[in-house]
Parts: structure tokens; C-alpha cells; sequence
């Protein structure tokens, strides 16, 4: 490990700052240190730390499918796949499969079957621990590299309605045009984004900032009725990332306008 001091001599007390190699990434990290200087024997006596992360290749989790329709009785199977910061496939350890709103799940490594018990909308979550990433430091006196697992939990959503034995229609067609909250919420890197339209007409659908100019575009076309979805990786019109924080989300159709808040994280 290499170090860069800077202090004054003839002090008792020295605070430093400390530009080390990292003990992962290789790459500078500045630290904070202090020590003792001894005005007799010129010796300086530090003790400093340094710390740094580096985030294991897993991104993302997708389900598969992400939104699905079922009728009262029957079954769906789901699928979880990893994914890297480029959209990879990236293999997971097996997720934690839970469902919100009813029904059962069978669990079978990275796939669920999820029967329909009750009527309703109901969510399917994939839960990953990734401890493939780790947290270094450096030990105060040898500064000896020191590293520690770090565990990072990425979820993986998907939709489903479960719909009545005696309806003849598969998929619901609501009375007026419905924004859903946009999931995961908050968002990394990728988010999807439901809405429904109640009749067939020329939807629009925007990303803007909190100040209300346009960032993307998701949705310019002519629509057919019922659900439908759409996924937004967190960039701009010019293919830019934009930065962490809340942005709106604008649907206008059938003469009508809905707005909801998203949030964008780290």
C-alpha cells in the first residue's frame, strides 16, 4: 500500500491526510489520519484507515413474466433472472419468493408457482441477498488489507390479476384511463411503469423533471384498450443517466392527464 503525508513537524498532535491504494478497486482513496510527532527523535508514529466498497456484478433481478392474468383456480409459473449494470445475464444464488394479496406459491430454486386462491390484484417478489460484493479497510497499524462481505438486497416484482371462473373477458378493461405507481419505487437503474386504457386512442407517455420539461418520451402512439406496461432505464432523450432524485411520470390519453412521483436512487 502506497501513501502520500503531508504534516508540520514540531507539532505534538499531527492530522494528516492520507492518499492510499485501495485494497480492492487499486485505485486512490484518501483517508483521514492522525499520530504523534516526537520533536526529540524526529519520528512520526500514524495511525490511519482507509475505506472502501465494491459492488458485486448483480444489478438487477427480473421476473418473468412481469404481468400476468389468471383465472381463480388455476396456475402461473414465474422465473427470476439476474441482471448486470449492462443488462447482462448474471447467475443468482435461489430468491426468497414471497405474494402479496393472496393466492399460494410454490418454490422451486429460481422459478414459483403461484395458484390463484383468490380474486384480485396480488404482486410476486424475488428477494436476492448478493454477497458477492465486499467492504474494504485497512488495518490502523499494519495497513494490512482487510476485507468484508457485503450484502446487498436486490428485488425482483411482477403483477398478476386473478380474475373470477365466470368471466368470459382476460383482460380487464377499467371505465377510465389509470397511471399505476411505477415498481421497484424507489429505482436503480430500471423501473417499470402500468397503466391502462379503457378504449383504444393515442396515448402519451412522459418522464419529466420536478420543474415539469420533458426528459423521455416512453409512449407517443395509438393504443389498444385494456393494460399494458413499459420499462424506463433512467435516461434521457440524449441516452444520458439521469442523477438520483424524484421525477414525474405523465400519462394523457382520452382527453384525460394523470401524474405520479417516482424517486431515483444511488
Amino acid at each position: 500500500m502506497r501513501t502520500t503525508i503531508s504534516y508540520s513537524p514540531g507539532l505534538t498532535a499531527v492530522f494528516m491526510r492520507i492518499l492510499v491504494v485501495g485494497p480492492l478497486s487499486g485505485l486512490p482513496v484518501i483517508a483521514h489520519a492522525q499520530g504523534t510527532h516526537d520533536s526529540r527523535s524526529g519520528r512520526l508514529h500514524i495511525k490511519a484507515a482507509a475505506q472502501e466498497a465494491k459492488e458485486g456484478p448483480l444489478a438487477s433481478i427480473i421476473v418473468d413474466p412481469i404481468i400476468a392474468n389468471v383465472i381463480y383456480g388455476n396456475q402461473q409459473q414465474f422465473t427470476a433472472t439476474g441482471k448486470d449494470a449492462s443488462g447482462n445475464t448474471v447467475p443468482i444464488p435461489d430468491p426468497q419468493w414471497s405474494v402479496t394479496g393472496g393466492g399460494t406459491i410454490a418454490v422451486n430454486g429460481n422459478s414459483a408457482t403461484f395458484t390463484a386462491t383468490q380474486e384480485g390484484n396480488h404482486t410476486i417478489t424475488a428477494t436476492v441477498i448478493d454477497t458477492s460484493g465486499f467492504t474494504g479497510s485497512t488495518d490502523e497499524t499494519t495497513f494490512a488489507a482487510i476485507e468484508t462481505t457485503r450484502n446487498d438486497t436486490i428485488v425482483g416484482v411482477a403483477r398478476i390479476r386473478v380474475d373470477p371462473v365466470t368471466g368470459t373477458d382476460k383482460y380487464r378493461v377499467p371505465s377510465t384511463v389509470e397511471l399505476n405507481q411505477n415498481y421497484p419505487n424507489p429505482f436503480r437503474l430500471v423501473t417499470t411503469i402500468p397503466y391502462t386504457l379503457p378504449s383504444a386512442g393515442w396515448a402519451k407517455l412522459q418522464v419529466l423533471d420536478v420543474s415539469g420539461g420533458t426528459l423521455r418520451i416512453l409512449v407517443n402512439k395509438l393504443e389498444s384498450p385494456g393494460a399494458h406496461e413499459i420499462r424506463w432505464d433512467g435516461r434521457n432523450e440524449s441516452g444520458l443517466a439521469v442523477p438520483p432524485g424524484t421525477y414525474l411520470l405523465r400519462l394523457s390519453a382520452r382527453g384525460k392527464v394523470v401524474l405520479k412521483k417516482m424517486i431515483r436512487i444511488r
